[in-house]
C-alpha cells in the first residue's frame, strides 16, 4: 500500500515515507503540546467535558498519522472524561506528557 515500514523497526517520523509524515510530525507533536497544556487546564477546572473533546481528537488524529499509542492514549482520556475520572484522566496526561517529551525538543 505504500506505508510499509521500510526501516524494519522505526517509529513513525523517524526517516522518509510514502506520505511526507516525517515533515509533519513535527507540527503534529507541536498541536499535541498544546492539547497536554489544554488537558492539564481543563483538569485543574475539572472540566471533563473538555478533556473528554481533547481526548477523541487525540485518538483519531493518532490513527491518521498512524501512532497507535497516541489514539490509547486519546482513548483512554475521552473515558475519563466521560466518567468524570480525575485519576484516569491525570494517567493519560502524564503518559501523553512522557510520549511526547522523547519526540518534542525542549526550546
Amino acid at each position: 500500500m505504500g506505508s510499509e515500514n521500510k526501516g524494519g523497526g522505526s517509529r513513525p517520523g523517524e526517516e522518509e515515507d510514502d506520505f511526507g509524515l516525517a515533515e509533519i510530525l513535527p507540527q503534529y507533536f507541536a498541536l499535541c503540546q498544546r492539547d497536554l497544556l489544554n488537558l492539564r487546564d481543563a483538569l485543574d477546572q475539572n472540566d471533563f467535558e473538555k478533556v473528554r473533546v481533547l481526548g477523541h481528537n487525540l485518538k483519531g488524529s493518532g490513527g491518521a498519522y498512524g501512532l497507535p499509542e497516541i489514539s490509547e492514549i486519546g482513548s483512554s482520556l475521552e473515558e475519563s472524561g466521560k466518567l468524570q475520572d480525575t485519576s484516569l484522566a491525570k494517567t493519560g496526561v502524564d503518559r501523553l506528557a512522557a510520549f511526547l517529551s522523547v519526540r518534542v525538543p525542549e526550546e
